[in-house]
């Protein structure tokens, strides 16, 4: 019996997890403000998708005049789908991500003692079963030590792809509207704080970022820059392909990953 009661929960939280994940990422097209609003691993040629609605609303919640968060989240988008426009960044992204997700594991023990000692007369035994009806405990619970160097290696990656976007998006956003600033504060806070139906499927996928990595990403972005002749040729060598993704020492130091790539410091 012991043992067919654990085959069959080792059957049964993966599909849990995959109607919740199904009803998470459905769940985020009402406050998607375009394709790239999740740094998501798709395989499919890049493409510029705004959603028109939410972009109005968005617009509105912040008292920010339509036409320029419009144009703002535009340049924003535009520039991601360019930086995808490399095939190997979009299979790297897919690589990772589908290694991290295919380390979890499936550690049945603490929902079989509960399940073993459920009273389907007590309503007290039986509200012990809510803590099997959060995605985010479950998910925590699969965490395998194996996932932790990919995560970090895909929160590393995305954190560039990000920097990258910023500097290039603060650069002309600045240059062309005097405004930019305010917007896209907005749009950072969006970024970092989109509801737990983004936050539960960057924890699924190890897209975890927090501010600070975006912040890390874009001074890294910038120091290159700085290091060259302040235009952004060095910087767009990163496109070259996987082997000039900065380390994690070099993300700190950009003068490191210059000085491995054989770029003037």
């Amino acid at each position: 019996p012991d043992a067919i009661f654990g085959a069959v929960m080792q059957g049964l939280i993966p599909l849990m997890l995959g109607g919740w994940a199904g009803s998470m990422i459905g769940s985020l097209a009402p406050g998607a403000l375009g394709r790239y609003d999740l740094p998501l691993p798709l395989t499919d040629p890049p493409e510029v998708c705004v959603v028109a609605a939410n972009v109005t609303e968005f617009a509105e919640q912040w008292d920010i005049p339509p036409d320029e968060v419009r144009y703002a989240i535009a340049l924003r988008e535009t520039t991601r789908a360019a930086v995808r426009s490399a095939s190997w960044v979009r299979e790297h992204l897919v690589t990772l991500a589908s290694a991290f997700v295919g380390a979890y594991e499936v550690g049945t023990g603490a929902i079989e003692e509960q399940l073993r000692n459920l009273d389907l007369g007590d309503p007290e035994s039986m509200a012990s079963l809510e803590a099997f009806a959060d995605p985010d405990r479950l998910l925590g619970a699969m965490r395998s030590e194996r996932q932790e160097p990919l995560r970090a290696e895909l929160r590393r990656f995305v954190t560039v792809l990000e920097g990258y976007a910023d500097l290039v998006v603060a650069r002309i956003g600045g240059a062309v509207m005097a405004t930019h600033a305010r917007t896209d504060e907005a749009l950072r806070r969006h970024r970092v704080d989109r509801g737990s139906a983004a936050r539960f499927v960057d924890r699924l996928l190890g897209l975890e970022l927090r501010r600070d990595d975006y912040e890390a990403g874009a001074a890294f972005c910038r120091g290159v820059v700085e290091r060259g002749d302040g235009s952004l040729d060095g910087l767009n060598r990163l496109w070259g392909s996987v082997r000039m993704v900065p380390t994690a020492a070099e993300l700190d130091a950009p003068g490191l990953w210059l000085a491995r790539i054989d770029l003037p410091d």
